[in-house]
């Protein structure tokens, strides 16, 4: 996770609220843009002869949209050129306030959406959705609706998976004289404990094979996913209060710090070496959590692509007594900036991108499953690796609860809230604090940061 002070945290907000009043010139300046607010009559993904050649700006980054496709783009849409413009959050943040911010801004729908269209930064995109001819209703999966807020559409996820699921190197697996579990049927955290342990391979104080990296820890969406397990939530109804300070938070979170004292996750007391899935890659982790998408880096890097049969996709555990559910935790997207001084243009690159030839290449290469069912057919099915882990992917659509929506809250900044843990969860794992301790104070700090967020959108 990445650290953030709380004075970092307070700019951000700060800058956010300052984007409310002085966003509203867009690129530039153009009032009759300003209230735009999807409902544009003359919406057209069309309309290839305007007179101007515009613009449109993106945080897209090269490795999502290359130059390659915004070349074929130009070609098909000669009126649009199309810019990236690399942009972290401080910077985004900074953009919005001074009125520059790009037109397609790429987003978290699960953790960022809410809070976007809450403060007034996110082009409602209904009535473009009604004229698209390449977004049809009927044809989206039900897990799309992560970009909806309240009934209507601000957006789309360029691909998505179930973010929780599984995979496991069955090498590691037999050499450890473990059984490879059956992908039907989701492994309880009691379960997944017992298995990290005995894979864990030690020696000499050094972890030569972790048994399953960091993905298990304490963080919103892990823990919201775990209530949600069992009809629970970190926050009230109406989202304007946490819900953190109680025993079943408390569960989750010694559930967690279990695996984190028997080392047999990677953790901030026993840190991966580089990024896991690099790690699982090399032989040196036995469980990697994953989304579909990873099936993608499997097929085509060196070390892998030639032995796919070494490695299994698993379904994503399941709280002891709980009740199946596989969410998106993620689901990356874009949204138009609502002040957007070209939101017809800005819509006709959405739609291509997320809709059109870009959407079957993802679909093809196994980079995530497609929104739309007419793509799924395109999705891998050729080698028993694909056919295995499609399973899974159907399974888990068919029985994991896929379409409900994981609850994370609107007024709330996700980096906000994993500074927060960082600073009052972490010490647990090195023992110097408690659990008892460290609740109360993340919910009145988490408290803070919703009664801030709800200033900004002006919720009473």
């Amino acid at each position: 996770m990445k650290k953030r002070t709380i004075s970092l945290v307070a700019n951000l907000m700060l800058v956010a609220s300052i984007a409310l009043s002085g966003c509203a010139s867009g690129n530039g300046s153009n009032s009759d843009k300003q209230s735009n607010t999807g409902s544009n009559e003359n919406a057209s993904t069309t309309d290839n002869a305007a007179a101007e050649v515009v613009t449109i700006r993106t945080t897209l980054p090269p490795g999502e949209l290359s130059e390659d496709q915004i070349k074929e783009f130009e070609s098909q849409y000669p009126n649009i050129n199309v810019e990236l413009v690399p942009a972290d959050e401080t910077k985004l943040m900074a953009m919005i306030a001074a009125g520059s911010a790009p037109d397609v801004i790429r987003i978290s729908g699960v953790q960022e959406l809410p809070t976007y269209v809450t403060r007034g930064l996110a082009l409602n995109l209904d009535e473009y959705f009604q004229k698209s001819e390449l977004i049809k209703e009927d044809d989206l999966l039900p897990v799309a609706n992560v970009f909806k807020y309240k009934g209507s559409w601000y957006g789309l996820m360029k691909d998505w998976s179930p973010d929780q699921t599984l995979y496991i190197n069955k090498k590691i697996f037999e050499a450890a004289g473990v059984p490879i579990p059956d992908p039907k049927t989701p492994l309880t955290y009691s379960e997944l404990l017992d298995i990290t342990q005995k894979l864990t391979k030690i020696e000499n104080g050094k972890v030569i094979i972790e048994g399953m990296d960091g993905d298990t820890l304490f963080s919103m969406t892990n823990v919201q996913m775990q209530l949600q397990q069992i009809g629970k939530s970190l926050w009230s109804d109406d989202m304007k209060k946490a819900n953190i300070n109680n025993d079943d938070v408390k569960n989750v979170l010694n559930r967690i710090n279990q695996f984190v004292q028997a080392k047999s996750v990677y953790s901030p007391i026993n840190p991966a070496p580089n990024w896991t899935g690099g790690t699982f890659i090399d032989g040196q982790l036995a469980i990697a959590q994953f989304g579909y998408w990873y099936t993608g880096i499997l097929r085509s890097d060196s070390k892998t692509k030639d032995h796919l049969d070494d490695y299994m996709m698993l379904p994503a555990p399941v709280v002891d007594g709980g009740t199946r559910y596989s969410p998106v935790t993620g689901g990356t997207g874009a949204i138009i900036l609502k002040q957007s001084e070209h939101p017809d243009e800005a819509f006709t690159f959405l739609e291509w991108y997320m809709a059109g030839k870009p959407a079957d290449d993802r679909a093809k290469s196994g980079w995530g499953v497609p929104i739309f069912k007419s793509k799924m057919s395109l999705v891998p099915q050729q080698t028993n690796f694909d056919k295995q882990t499609f399973e899974v992917l159907n399974d888990e659509i068919q029985n994991g609860q896929t379409d409900t929506v994981l609850e994370f809250n609107p007024y709330l900044n996700a980096s906000a809230v994993n500074g927060l843990i960082d600073k009052l969860i972490t010490p647990i794992y090195f023992g110097k604090d408690t659990p008892e301790n460290a609740l109360p104070e993340l919910e009145k700090q988490i408290q803070a940061l919703i009664e801030e967020g709800m200033d900004i959108a002006g919720v009473e």
